[in-house]
């Protein structure tokens, strides 16, 4: 479910999106307190599923998740997802805005939930209408230097559709 925005909007658009994870994106790369907090570029030679390029930050304070993913798919398509997440699983609200080669802008939201397996393994389930559309199984490396991500993404009749093996190096 995109809803279409013409272009006027689109820098207030993009602002209000990335406002809800600027506060913590500095403290992140100062001194992160959680193994996982960082900002992750997409290695493509060791994922598998992956296309374009990607970058996620991630910043953890206590139980509170703050994500931002920046993806350009091959196409130029860039596509921006943010959320403030606690590990409890609560859903929240994710917003989403796809940004095409020509400047127009869509956007989306869905709902999130995360529960924090250990001090290196979070569970991502993302919902829209009550039905699930991905999940996210998230785990650092032993060194620390690796954010793996696998996700399994479900057709509407509930069977996995497609899967993706994401290995993310920290910046």
């Amino acid at each position: 479910m995109l809803t279409r925005l013409g272009r006027p909007r689109l820098a207030l658009t993009l602002t209000a999106a990335l406002s809800l994870a600027a506060p913590s994106i500095g403290r992140a790369q100062a001194a992160p307190a959680d193994p996982m907090s960082g900002v992750w570029t997409l290695n493509r030679a060791r994922s598998a599923g992956a296309e374009g390029s990607q970058t996620i930050t991630v910043t953890v304070r206590g139980d509170e998740e703050t994500y931002l993913s920046e993806w350009t798919q091959p196409n130029g398509q860039k596509v921006i997802s943010s959320h403030v997440v606690r590990y409890d699983g609560a859903p929240v609200t994710s917003h989403s805005f796809v940004v095409t080669p020509a400047g127009e802008v869509a956007a989306s939201t869905s709902e999130v939930a995360m529960r924090q397996l250990d001090a290196t393994h979070r569970e991502v389930t993302f919902r829209r209408g009550g039905q699930v559309l991905r999940v996210l199984r998230r785990s650092l490396s032993p060194d620390g230097r690796q954010l793996i991500t696998d996700t399994t993404v479900y057709a509407p009749d509930g069977r996995a559709r497609s899967t993706a093996h994401l290995v993310f190096d920290r910046k």
